[in-house]
């Protein structure tokens, strides 16, 4: 018994080594060429904006609506945070190597590091979801809401994620894949909660207004017990009380808990952060910016992503969305990976050449699953007997957008380091000009894609000079 309470002293000690490490690593990183003030001002103002737009949900029928379905904003949000702390872990290869050399048993390092990953996790969990927290409270009146709408389903969430991950990792050490394991558990991971999303997706559609119907008439449908099926805990709450809620979610802990302390590897897996190959024809021009591209394993991440989110959703429009989005989104790494060979001796190309070439390899790499997703609709279109619009020039300048603007977005983000903080921040610069500009497209049709040339066309120059600032800046290090 005492060497069990001596070991979990050292488990709990080594996380909290751990937690430092990864704080101050998180708020060590450089944004690219902005400033960390600047990035904590726009923080703060998006932050801002949210609470703002929950606050202007206030009218009583539709911010009662829109409590309800929390639940998926909440499953989102602790997915966010979870992909966060493994992707931080995974490039934390240096750290992760020092403690294989600890004299620590494997349980005890695996403890602290799941203790870590969970401090972390809800963490970032709560930074996601409290403006709903703030304005959930304040309108209903009842902290009930939180703990039933927020914090049950979001740690059901985190243990299934991590059931998954844990499984997965055991599958790829299995079949002596152990440097593969920590990135194929997360890719894993991903299509699990898309499967997740894709259902909580149908469900919230399904309690939104049909047609002719107003937010009055579907919210005295959610009072029926067809409501909610993906939230249990909420649905026992209003009909059986808290105590039935937080008794089911107990049980739930019971079952699943155990059941994620038997799938934690046995082994830590080897920390590889991407697959190397050499790069022939160093020396020629567009080909090594190609090779660089490919080899990252983020690239591939983004094309299976992109691949199977197609016939997942049964050719769902937001799906094929996300399809172009993790193709385009790739390009916030596209100037990072060329870096290594800015580094090679003999490099001459200017600026100017540089940026079209990083232009040009993306483009290159992303036409052929262009050509893939339009195929799709092609079929859907056959199969449904309706007309899917497919003009050469607006993908063409989708195309163009979508490859410029990445590539700009990663150079003022991801120049520096690789590492989640820049990743994170360029995606999600990505994901919100993507949702917008998809929004303007569908409202303004083809005015919206004369503007869309305009910006790229602008971002060029814009561009060009980014380098030139960054390699100015590499060259006084």
């Amino acid at each position: 018994m005492w060497e069990k309470i001596a070991d979990l002293r050292r488990s709990l000690t080594l996380s909290g080594v751990f937690f430092v490490y990864f704080t101050r690593k998180v708020f060590s990183y450089r944004l690219g060429l902005s400033s960390r003030m600047f990035i904590l001002g726009i923080c703060v103002l998006l932050y801002g904006t949210v609470l703002i737009y929950r606050l202007s949900l206030l009218a009583p029928v539709f911010y009662d609506f829109v409590t309800l379905i929390g639940a998926a904003e909440s499953i989102i949000n602790l997915f966010m945070a979870f992909l966060f702390a493994k992707i931080l872990f995974l490039r934390s290869g240096g750290l992760m190597n020092f403690t294989m050399q600890l004299p620590l048993k494997n349980k005890e390092r695996t403890m602290a590091l799941t203790i870590c990953e969970i401090l972390i996790v809800f963490m970032g969990f709560t930074i996601l979801y409290s403006p709903e927290a703030i304005v959930s409270t304040w309108k209903t009146g009842q902290p009930a809401y939180l703990l039933v709408n927020g914090l049950m389903p979001g740690f059901i969430t985190y243990i299934l994620c991590s059931l998954i991950y844990n499984l997965s990792v055991r599958i790829f050490i299995l079949f002596n894949l152990s440097r593969l394991s920590h990135i194929g558990g997360i890719i894993v991971t991903i299509f699990a909660f898309l499967g997740l999303l894709i259902f909580v997706g149908q469900s919230v559609q399904s309690l939104l207004p049909a047609p002719g119907q107003s937010i009055k008439q579907a919210y005295d449908h959610l009072q029926t017990d067809v409501f909610l099926i993906f939230n249990v805990f909420f649905w026992l709450f209003q009909h059986y009380g808290l105590l039935t809620s937080i008794l089911a979610f107990l049980i739930s802990l019971i079952i699943l808990f155990p059941a994620l302390i038997i799938s934690i590897p046995s082994k830590y897996p080897d920390v590889h952060r991407f697959i190397k190959f050499p790069v022939p024809f160093i020396n020629s021009t567009l080909w090594p910016f190609i090779a660089v591209f490919i080899r990252r394993i983020e690239w591939w991440v983004a094309v299976v992503v992109s691949i199977l989110s197609i016939p997942l959703g049964g050719f769902v429009l937001i799906l094929l969305n996300l399809h172009l989005l993790a193709l385009f989104s790739a390009g916030i790494y596209m100037f990072s990976m060329s870096r290594a060979i800015r580094l090679l001796p003999g490099y001459r190309l200017s600026a100017t050449r540089e940026t079209l070439y990083m232009f040009a390899a993306q483009a290159l790499c992303i036409c052929p699953f262009l050509m893939l997703v339009q195929l799709a609709l092609y079929i859907a279109s056959f199969a449904s007997g309706t007309i899917v619009p497919h003009d050469p020039i607006n993908l063409s300048v989708i195309l163009m957008f979508g490859v410029i603007l990445p590539t700009f977005i990663g150079i003022l983000f991801v120049h520096n380091e690789d590492n989640p903080v820049q990743a994170f921040a360029g995606y999600f610069v990505v994901s919100i000009i993507a949702m917008v500009t998809y929004l303007a497209i569908s409202v303004t049709g083809q005015i919206f894609l004369l503007i869309l040339f305009t910006e790229a066309i602008v971002a060029i120059p814009l561009t060009i000079l980014a380098v030139q600032a960054v390699r100015k800046s590499e060259r006084y290090a």
